[in-house]
């Protein structure tokens, strides 16, 4: 039993120590990814010790070994523990820490860690779903962190004390949310029923029930049912928003703005919200197109209806984006102007206007995650190893951009051009940052059809489309640095 725990979490843990080690370079924009990937791995491996028993079909063979459950529980959690440990050292040597994290100290290793041994296993099979376990781990972490910081202000306003009661209030509100968990995690395992192995997504509450059978059949256009399915597929991703909407409300309502110093930004409570919601929804909502259809097992008939397979793959995909769009830009956008917040989603002085550079890592991000969704077994895969591809990407391109050969280009161009003092082109650098993203998403979901209609997922392939990634971003950053050597 233990070998079988290991030789099911050892992936998962490969996975989160590559995110860690890789974190190690500081590079933008996905720097900012560098605390989430330890929560994320973190919250994915605890969930994945009671989750792949659900994405694998084998938790009523579990059941009904002939063995007491507690011996089972503790076999996981016996593996479990000594993997998170290993992770949060790991942490502990490698991260760079900003002058935000260093006040949170050793609770920014341990708190998580403690989480994801004791509630996000409960929350799994609570939710019967090890990507919902996992998600909503992140966000009692999240929740906790808020709740300190309003009660904090409450209590003693906008002082230094705030810092160290927010930190007390983390350590306990984490503290007996683990002994919750770790009190209910038993209880949930010892009552689980044969019924319980099928996994299911998370389903937001209907207005009716449906009747199971019907006397008339509804017709609708096919790709009306399918963006109806697709929408049905990311009711994971719409609770989420609607967990950080209420959130940030009430922390804006509350007035938690006290002063947080990152080494990419210096903002209050609700705006470092924002930053965690808006850098991982996206990789939720491309994680769970593909991957999760995978392993609800409907993937292979959604392949065999009447309809060709890239009209599907492009409605998946136009579907993850415009939620995309819609929840993580438009939505924060929304709420930051009605509350009054003038926070780091702006550029200072445009009206409250999106930053191109906010607006590019988002879409990409969903463009890597849509790609990682087509080759991973299950949402959960998909989330871990879409962490560990935004950060890999980024350290790559920011590798290949540090080598100068835009540099070299602008060099040569500015010096062989003929002087066109009419030419404007940095009046429109958003447009042409825009432009190769769209030009960018396009093609990772061209290089993932192949992965969805065939689930051809060979390394080498894999590894082609990767090397046309690249070329396409350096193809991109000699034309950008052509029109800047055009101008001046």
């Amino acid at each position: 039993m233990i070998k079988k725990e290991v030789r099911a979490l050892l992936p998962a843990w490969s996975a989160c120590a590559l995110a860690i080690i890789a974190s190690r370079w500081q590079v933008r924009p996905v720097g900012g990814l560098t605390v989430p990937a330890y929560v994320i791995g973190t919250a994915g491996l605890g969930a994945w010790a009671v989750g792949h028993e659900y994405a694998h079909g084998t938790l009523t063979s579990l059941l009904t070994l002939p063995v007491p459950r507690g011996r089972s529980w503790a076999t996981k959690l016996a593996v479990l523990a000594p993997m998170l440990a290993g992770l949060s050292a790991l942490g502990m040597l490698l991260f760079v820490r900003s002058n935000g994290d260093q006040e949170f100290g050793v609770a920014l290793f341990i708190l998580p860690a403690l989480a994801a041994l004791f509630v996000a296993p409960w929350l799994t099979m609570e939710t019967r779903s090890p990507l919902a376990g996992a998600v909503f781990t992140i966000g009692a972490l999240g929740g906790s962190l808020a709740a300190g910081e309003w009660i904090g202000e409450l209590r003693y306003g906008f002082t230094g004390q705030v810092d160290a009661f927010r930190l007390a209030f983390l350590w306990w509100a984490m503290g007996g949310l683990a002994t919750l968990g770790a009190v209910m995690g038993w209880r949930r395992f010892a009552s689980l029923e044969t019924l319980d192995g099928h996994s299911t997504d998370v389903q937001l509450p209907t207005s009716r029930t449906r009747a199971v059978t019907r006397t008339r059949v509804t017709r609708r256009h096919p790709l009306i049912r399918l963006i109806a399915k697709e929408l049905r597929l990311q009711q994971l991703s719409i609770v989420v928003a609607a967990v950080w909407a209420l959130a940030y409300t009430i922390s804006e309502a509350s007035g938690a703005r006290a002063t947080y110093q990152s080494d990419f930004f210096s903002s209050n409570l609700p705006s470092v919200l924002t930053v965690f919601y808006t850098l991982v929804l996206p990789i939720v909502i491309g994680s769970l197109p593909c991957a999760e259809e995978r392993q609800l097992g409907t993937l292979d008939a959604q392949l065999l209806l009447p309809g060709r397979s890239s009209t599907q793959w492009v409605v998946k995909s136009a579907t993850a984006f415009s939620l995309t769009v819609i929840l993580a830009l438009v939505l924060p956008l929304a709420l930051a102007r009605i509350l009054g917040d003038a926070g780091w989603l702006f550029v200072p002085g445009t009206g409250n206007r999106l930053p191109a550079e906010l607006v590019v890592s988002v879409l990409a991000i969903t463009s890597i995650s849509l790609y990682v969704s087509t080759i991973a077994r299950s949402g959960m895969w998909a989330l871990i190893w879409s962490v560990g591809a935004v950060i890999a990407s980024g350290v790559v391109v920011s590798e290949l951009l540090n080598l100068g050969i835009g540099r070299k280009v602008f060099a040569a161009v500015h010096a062989a051009r003929a002087p066109h003092p009419h030419l404007q082109f940095m009046a429109l650098r958003d447009v042409y940052v825009l432009v190769p993203l769209c030009g960018f998403a396009v093609l990772a979901v061209a290089l993932a059809l192949p992965h969805y209609r065939y689930a051809a997922r060979r390394p080498a392939l894999i590894a082609g489309h990767a090397v046309i990634a690249v070329a396409y971003v350096m193809a991109c950053n000699v034309v950008v640095n052509v029109l800047w050597a055009l101008e001046y």
